[in-house]
């Protein structure tokens, strides 16, 4: 993941993960991260006191390979946090696709996604972490899209 220099009006974050096709998450936290019990914490959560905003906008996430002609489901996607302290969740169902067409021959993936947003307010009982979280599972079944010619004899008998 890289950081977009330049006038800082904003996080802006590009770039590639390699991922393995079992189920996963990557989150985007503020906070140095620490390792404790086979997994890790964020230092920010424990000892800061700053209440960070995670508004955002996803201009693009794709799996696979990005010429396909596929409109993503998160592409243009922008949430705005109210208030301070909230937490975004996407879980992504992603569909191993397979393409077969006289302009593109490629093997790809295709997602769906459920989201979920709340107000963090410990003193309620609603616990958490501010921060944009994605969990991800790959289907056990794939899609095959082929494009087939038509012969015009055929396309004249269906009219």
């Amino acid at each position: 993941m890289d950081v977009v220099k330049g006038k800082a009006d904003a996080c802006r974050f590009y770039g590639n993960l390699p991922l393995n096709k079992v189920a996963g998450n990557f989150h985007i936290v503020a906070g140095k991260p620490v390792q404790i019990f086979g997994g890790h914490a964020h230092m920010s959560l424990m000892f800061s006191p700053i209440p960070y905003n995670f508004s955002h906008r996803i201009d693009h996430l794709s799996f696979g390979n990005m010429n396909t002609g596929f409109i993503n489901a998160l592409d243009g996607d922008e949430r705005i946090a109210n208030t301070e302290s909230y937490t975004f969740q996407y879980y992504l169902d992603i569909v191993a696709t397979k393409i077969n067409s006289r302009r593109i021959k490629t093997d790809t993936f295709q997602f769906s996604v459920s989201e979920q947003s709340r107000k963090l307010d410990h003193t309620s009982g609603s616990h958490g972490q501010p921060g944009v979280f994605f969990k991800y599972d790959f289907s056990p079944l794939s899609v095959v899209i082929t494009e087939q010619k038509m012969p015009f004899y055929k396309f004249l008998v269906r009219l």
